[in-house]
């Protein structure tokens, strides 16, 4: 999470500056499953991609979600994912905070591992 934070994440345009590295800046998945080059983002990465398995991931933790607090599933965009670790609601006597900052902190990591697997 840090890294996402202070920028360290490499993706898209870092990559397509880099001599032998190019072919980095776009993903991977999106290449292999459909044959088309969209430039990596961390929007594309976390929220957009339909062949990375992060929308199945995402899908799955809103359903663990409903299974176990009253409260709506929120709507999952950046600002959510990096602002998870201060995430808290009001009247919280179910630790829902908690729990949504675990899930969305472990949502956040299991997308990283994939896509670190694919680099290497």
């Amino acid at each position: 999470m840090r890294n996402m934070l202070t920028g360290r994440i490499k993706c898209g345009t870092f990559w397509s500056k880099v001599p032998r590295h190019t072919g980095r800046a776009h993903c991977s998945f999106c290449k292999k499953v459909q044959n088309i080059e969209v430039i990596e983002t961390k929007q594309h990465m976390w929220l957009e991609c339909v062949n990375s398995g992060q929308a199945h991931a995402w899908e799955t933790a809103a359903k663990t979600w409903n299974k176990t607090s009253n409260r709506n599933w929120p709507p999952i965009t950046l600002g959510t994912i990096r602002g998870s670790a201060v995430l808290t609601f009001e009247e919280d006597f179910n630790k829902d905070s908690e729990r949504l900052r675990i899930q969305v902190s472990h949502d956040y990591m299991g997308n990283m591992e994939v896509k670190n697997q694919k680099l290497n």
